[in-house]
């Protein structure tokens, strides 16, 4: 007689994984540069920004909230993680990293600390996003000691996102020191504006959604 062997359930395709982790927040991102109601940069950048222009309607900056949100929900999810008792000790150590540099880029965002508090007190913002992208790294070679595999699988693209939209940023930033005077007008346009913001923190919103995602696929 051939024995009969009990095999364990296969791990989801990673396809559907991907996919399933994407489609919420790419499906709210179309859906806000797209809604004919307000403009959609009023809801992507920081609500502080967003009353400096306009006031006092409850969606500015609702996405942006949203990503403070995701930030502190990781940093929960992370810390909690830390404190459980099955945790190896350098679980320990790669769920504190996380947890904290998720609640500082929720105070960060929040505040926005380093687009203009930090470079005040003479810390650049490049310094600022170049210290961020180390300790990335750092979390990215730590992810499998405690996240699940599809998790761990996902985090890389998360960084991907949050790194993309930081080079958005800082090449339209680039562009709009460095462009001559005559070509200003044709450059920054309300259109241009509004499509630059769009991408910008539309890869921003997709990469914490997957960061929060990945903090609470726990091992």
């Amino acid at each position: 007689m051939t024995p009969i062997r009990l095999e364990t359930p296969a791990e989801p395709l990673a396809g559907v994984w991907l996919g399933a982790a994407l489609a919420p927040p790419a499906l709210v991102v179309l859906l806000a540069s797209l809604q004919p109601f307000v403009d959609p940069r009023l809801l992507f950048i920081d609500a502080a920004e967003a009353r400096a222009e306009t006031c006092c309607a409850p969606y500015l900056g609702i996405l942006s909230n949203a990503g403070v949100t995701m930030l502190c929900i990781a940093s929960a999810a992370a810390l909690l993680a830390c404190v459980s008792v099955r945790a190896s000790r350098r679980a320990r150590r790669a769920t504190a990293l996380a947890a904290i540099f998720s609640a500082w880029l929720a105070v960060d965002d929040s505040l926005m600390l380093h687009e203009y508090a930090l470079p005040a007190a003479g810390l650049a913002e490049r310094a600022v996003m170049a210290g961020y992208g180390v300790v990335a790294f750092v979390c990215l070679e730590q992810r499998r000691v405690w996240m699940r595999p599809q998790a761990a699988s996902l985090l890389p693209l998360a960084v991907l996102m949050l790194a993309a939209s930081a080079g958005i940023d800082a090449v339209f930033d680039l562009g709009q020191a460095m462009a001559p005077a005559h070509w200003q007008a044709v450059l920054v346009t309300p259109m241009t504006m509004t499509m630059g913001i769009v991408v910008e923190d539309g890869a921003k919103f997709v990469g914490l959604w997957l960061w929060m995602i990945c903090h609470l696929n726990v091992r």
